[in-house]
């Protein structure tokens, strides 16, 4: 495996570091690409658990999605925390109450996916706690990590129609565009904003100032006369370890399905699993359609896996290719289950990846007895999900490449641009920035790869999120 660098403890890192250790100070955690953001939130989790009883910080860590909050043991998402469906808040009990009140920082993780109507379902949430409608949050540390220029919120048609049932007022009267920003409880004098400007991707200098120009949509012509430098006609393109990059889920499963059935035309058997879940429909209204890892996952020797689940071996988003199908013992459950070997390619280094489980977490009120029956709060497995932690990795989507880093891209622009087959304006608003989303995931300027030629009419940008953005880091 690749090995980890040395942090350096700049002083945004540590001005972060500060509020979250010594504050209440609610903030904006921003970023440029790969400044180990996660890094700096674990860190401080870690330096938490290290200090006595009474000095430690209640904290509870919220995701934007279900399938990101599998990613981390206690985690949750903050739909299902504060009880938010859709529009509106569900009611909650005096146990839920009171955990609610138990945490003294909440810290939600890409928080550019919460639209403007539920950032202040969420401030009502926390304000009705205790029934104190003068402090914005109640008074709450509350951390939102976010990227404007990543992940957006996505607010379709029904959500608008049944926003406008609930409050008899037109979504777009209200709330001048889906971003927080233009939440009616939002202040920017009450919320500092701290942007970690380190990169840790790629030491290019130059690279970076492009991609800084990209996302803010400056000087375009310059931006796409240097990466069409990297053009390549389709004789030219270099396949080996290379991820494609394209726009939609039916082209990248139908390529991954198309590589898998060359290795099986060549010699290889096709292997097949099927996900197992316990208490699969709890909490079901809460939960998005996808799964942290497919239902159903084909493979076979030689097929180029990514991985989709953090553990000691391995990251998510790393690529390695099977090299055995096997099986390895479990102690717990005191039988031999199912396991691929691997190889990471550019390392040469194996290691055996059983069936993994996911689980999602819930909060819980119980009786301390040792604590003279205080209340407290424990985090309980609500379900289960048992799965390989991969999928095929010759193609991937670009909004799925988010959160990843490549050694070599390939991207086909137009192809990740526009989706002629769809016209609903969410869809259209999904594919804004999603050039500079691609072009970031890699870590040399040498291996991104292009077999179409850049143009400016291929570079969207939301105009509000770029005005917005220059006025909270200037």
């Amino acid at each position: 495996m690749q090995n980890d660098k040395k942090i350096e403890l700049d002083e945004y890192w540590a001005e972060a570091l500060r509020l979250l250790m010594e504050s209440q100070t609610s903030f904006f955690l921003t970023w440029n690409w790969w400044t180990w953001k996660t890094f700096l939130i674990n860190y401080f989790l870690w330096e938490n658990k290290k200090r006595s009883k009474k000095q430690q910080k209640k904290v509870q860590m919220l995701a934007t999605t279900w399938a990101a909050a599998t990613l981390y043991d206690f985690w949750s998402t903050y739909h299902s925390f504060f009880r938010i469906f859709w529009e509106t808040l569900w009611k909650v009990d005096s146990d839920q109450k009171k955990i609610m009140a138990h945490f003294d920082t909440y810290i939600i993780d890409e928080a550019s996916m919460i639209s403007a109507s539920q950032f202040d379902l969420i401030d009502k949430r926390l304000r009705q706690v205790t029934k104190n409608y003068d402090t914005l949050f109640w008074g709450k540390q509350v951390i939102f990590v976010w990227h404007l220029f990543q992940a957006s919120p996505v607010v379709t048609e029904a959500t608008k129609n049944q926003y406008y049932e609930l409050n008899h007022e037109r979504y777009d009267d209200v709330y001048k565009s889906i971003f927080f920003f233009d939440a009616k409880w939002y202040d920017p004098e009450f919320f500092k904003i701290i942007e970690l400007k380190k990169t840790h991707r790629t030491t290019d200098i130059q690279l970076q100032t492009y991609l800084k120009y990209l996302m803010l949509w400056e000087n375009l012509d310059s931006v796409c006369k240097y990466f069409n430098k990297n053009y390549k006609e389709p004789h030219e393109v270099n396949y080996e370890k290379a991820v494609y990059i394209a726009n939609t889920n039916s082209k990248v499963d139908k390529y991954n399905a198309k590589k898998l059935q060359d290795l099986k035309d060549s010699w290889a058997v096709i292997y097949t699993s099927t996900a197992k879940h316990w208490n699969w429909d709890v909490d079901w209204y809460w939960r998005i359609t996808k799964e942290p890892s497919p239902l159903e996952i084909r493979y076979c020797i030689w097929a180029r896996i990514m991985f989709n689940k953090n553990k000691e071996n391995f990251k998510n988003g790393t690529m390695w290719t099977i090299v055995w199908i096997t099986t390895v013992f479990d102690d717990f459950k005191n039988s031999d289950i199912e396991a691929v070997e691997v190889l990471i390619d550019w390392e040469r280094e194996k290691t055996i990846v059983p069936i993994e489980t996911w689980q999602k977490f819930e909060a819980k009120l119980t009786w301390n007895k040792d604590e003279d029956w205080e209340d407290e709060v424990v985090h309980e497995i609500v379900w289960s999900y048992i799965q390989y932690p991969f999928q095929l990795g010759w193609w991937i989507t670009a909004h799925k490449s988010q959160w990843k880093t490549f050694d070599n891209i390939i991207c086909d622009i137009w192809c990740i641009s526009y989706k002629d087959d769809f016209t609903w304006e969410w869809v259209k608003k999904a594919v804004e920035h999603i050039v500079y989303v691609a072009l970031s995931r890699a870590t040399s300027y040498e291996w991104i790869q292009l077999v179409q030629h850049l143009t400016p009419k291929a570079i969207a940008v939301n105009k509000d999120v770029k005005e917005v953005t220059q006025k909270l880091i200037k």
